[in-house]
């Protein structure tokens, strides 16, 4: 199921056309864009015991890896662009809650 908020939560980056925050997602896209695991292969291990697997094809998966790459460009130029103070949301499941900060 988190892969699947996964991918909504990718969609609805690619249609913002104006961003003044920095969000957790960006975080998380960093680490699936320069650390050790792909998104890609975070949806393989996640459909692998699915009863219709393969739901995506490897060219899909493949594309997801391109994504991240393009939403986070596009993250990060308007953070830059923008006049107002980013602000980075950070989630914090041990109290439940969002806490946010200015970032320079």
């Amino acid at each position: 199921m988190a892969s699947v908020q996964l991918i909504y939560n990718l969609t609805l980056f690619e249609s913002y056309n104006d961003l003044n925050r920095k969000d957790v997602t960006d975080c998380s896209l960093d680490q699936f864009h320069n650390g050790k695991q792909k998104l890609s292969d975070l949806m393989r291990q996640s459909m692998a015991a699915d009863p219709v697997n393969p739901v995506l094809w490897e060219p899909h998966l493949e594309a997801l890896d391109r994504r991240v790459g393009t939403i986070l460009r596009l993250i990060r130029t308007c953070v830059n662009s923008s006049r107002a103070p980013a602000m980075l949301f950070v989630e914090d499941a041990s109290l439940g809650q969002d806490a946010a900060s200015e970032v320079s």
